[in-house]
């Protein structure tokens, strides 16, 4: 919907995602197989979310520009374990603002801020309570009462002459979930929880040049340092810097350029 004074752009969206799956165990029995219905499974799983968005984006000037917006989500969840007969369903809704904002002092530099706040949910079979077994003494479950983690960003952005890209950013994870071992009696029990909160700092940063007709260099450093809460006293939390980096090098060794040499670490 484009206007004077701004361009603003709306929708709906509708995601259905239905799976229905069968496990089956079979114990071995006087020569021949029997199917084990107290460990086979029947597990159907349904989930609904609609979406609907609106953002505001507008130019001021040559230098300047921005864009906001919110999406707002509703998600239903419900899953039925034959097997063990129980049904569980769930459902949550929440708001998502994103908001950017960039300056271009000249055609070779640009400056850029945003903010952005994301959701991530749990698939059906972090959902589903039934007991896959992996030997007669351990086995992993699904929790019916998981709840999604979200993401909110922070990025500050420095581009130059699209050769140079340095990003700073912050990024605050929260309700993460992930698997938790137990034991109980001499059976190891792998399930699904919510427990982790995570603060990370980082610096992306990318160089491209041409040194020569013939030589292009491209340079990648990821570096963050991470700290994290735990709010299962078992599970002690991490923190800690890490730093990941690239150099691509490619020469090209005749004039139709068909001849490459790469030198990369």
């Amino acid at each position: 919907l484009p206007y004077k004074w701004a361009t603003i752009e709306t929708g709906l969206k509708f995601t259905r995602f239905s799976n229905n799956s069968n496990v089956q165990y079979f114990r071995y029995q006087n020569g021949d197989y029997a199917i084990d219905n107290s460990k086979s499974n029947i597990f159907e799983y349904k989930e609904n979310n609609a979406a609907t968005y609106i953002s505001v984006s507008k130019d001021f000037g040559k230098k300047w520009a921005m864009k906001v917006g919110l999406r707002y989500e509703y998600s239903t969840i419900g899953g039925y374990s034959e097997t063990i007969n129980e049904r569980n369903e769930n459902n949550y809704s929440n708001f998502f603002p994103t908001a950017y904002l960039a300056y271009k002092s000249n055609e070779n530099n640009t400056f850029s801020i945003n903010y952005s706040k994301r959701i991530n949910r749990p698939n059906f079979s972090a959902l589903n309570p039934f007991r896959w077994y992996s030997n007669p003494y351990s086995f992993y479950t699904g929790n019916p009462f998981l709840s999604p983690s979200y993401n909110h960003n922070l990025e500050f952005s420095y581009l130059y002459k699209s050769k140079l890209s340095v990003t700073l950013y912050g990024q605050k994870f929260i309700n993460g979930y992930g698997k938790i071992t137990t034991l109980k009696e001499g059976i190891k029990e792998v399930n699904y929880k919510n427990y982790l909160t995570q603060y990370d700092l980082g610096l992306n940063m990318s160089l491209y040049t041409n040194p020569t007709k013939w030589w292009e260099n491209n340079i990648n450093l990821i570096s963050f340092y991470s700290t994290s809460e735990s709010s299962i006293p078992e599970v002690v939390p991490q923190k800690g810097f890490s730093i990941y980096y690239t150099i691509n090098n490619t020469f090209t060794l005749n004039k139709k350029k068909s001849i490459l040499f790469l030198l990369n670490f």
